[in-house]
């Protein structure tokens, strides 16, 4: 049994026990499942991507418990996402007993709202993650890959594929990614058009292109975090030209200073994001530096900031203008 056929079984076992189990024990049994959710980078990447496709649903969640209705997905991502969402509210200590109750329409019998509960939230979510945990396109998981793959192995040629070129090192290191991603059976187009430039990375698969660029952080070279700034705002900008949801910017660290992304959608995965409108934009770093001392013994390091308010306050104020 490979990786990918031992994950899905594991899945598949633990589901089957939220599946059975009985009212008083859905919360207990829901925690014991996200904590083996959250082990695992490939279900936390699978979930980190299919809730940044649907921004508004945690507010939309909010409405509708408010106005005590019931909230159903229009399509099975949508319906999926909302599932999640749910089941992960669900799964706190002393939760109260019968809470998942509040997320359906009543009747007078408890084990009937469970059934529903499940065929509404639990069965959508489970098959989309059944249907996508084999899917070589789960690019966040692949990109949290090539970042410790990049920092454990390749730190060293990378900083020097850098440095021998500084000018278009930045594009040399993009190429670095493509190659990995291209590798793990994720193929695209390396120079697309849009209208507002060229992004570096466009899949062309289908329906559903990958937009994703690639920038160095190195304040003593003049790309410091308004740098980082502009490659979110481009990313942005290339969502919108394609239509799509989710863009992702891989953020080179050739320097010892830091870069502190105060980003409010730091998700499940362990990746920063942030949502602008419809529009999440995941921000992987990548410390390609050649510390001289291991982390336990360097120095407190000078560190830029770049906040979520800065951004969309600046977004703004394009708009605006």
């Amino acid at each position: 049994m490979n990786t990918l056929q031992d994950l899905r079984y594991k899945l598949q076992k633990r589901v089957a026990k939220l599946e059975s189990v009985g009212p008083d024990g859905l919360g207990n049994e829901l925690i014991r499942f996200f904590d083996f959710f959250d082990s695992n980078p490939t279900l936390r990447a699978c979930a980190a991507s299919l809730g940044a496709g649907c921004p508004q649903l945690e507010n939309q969640i909010d409405d509708a418990l408010k106005k005590q209705q019931m909230i159903e997905g229009l399509t099975e991502t949508e319906s999926a996402a909302i599932g999640g969402i749910v089941l992960r509210r669900l799964a706190v200590p002393d939760n109260g007993r019968f809470s998942f109750t509040q997320y359906v329409s009543y009747t007078a019998s408890i084990a009937k709202m469970l059934d529903r509960f499940r065929e509404v939230f639990l069965s959508p979510f489970y098959e989309y993650l059944d249907e996508h945990i084999e899917d070589r396109n789960i690019v966040l998981g692949e990109l949290v890959r090539f970042k410790h793959l990049a920092e454990w192995f390749r730190s060293k040629q990378l900083w020097e594929k850098w440095k021998s070129d500084p000018k278009s090192g930045e594009r040399g290191l993009a190429l670095s990614v493509y190659e990995f991603l291209y590798e793990q059976g994720i193929e695209f187009q390396i120079e697309p058009a849009s209208a507002s430039g060229e992004a570096d990375m466009v899949s062309a698969q289908g329906s559903n292109p990958l937009v994703a660029d690639v920038k160095i952080f190195d304040p003593d070279s003049g790309r410091g975090a308004s740098y980082i700034k502009r490659g979110i705002y481009q990313v942005y900008h290339y969502l919108q030209d394609f239509h799509q949801p989710i863009g992702y910017l891989v953020v080179f660290k050739g320097t010892p200073k830091q870069l502190n992304l105060q980003l409010s959608g730091s998700s499940v995965c362990e990746i920063p994001s942030i949502t602008l409108g419809d529009k999440t934009i995941f921000v992987l770093q990548v410390d390609i530096y050649p510390h001289e001392e291991s982390a336990s013994k360097r120095p407190v390091p000078d560190r830029e900031t770049l906040s979520e308010e800065e951004v969309k306050f600046e977004l703004r104020s394009d708009s605006s203008g």
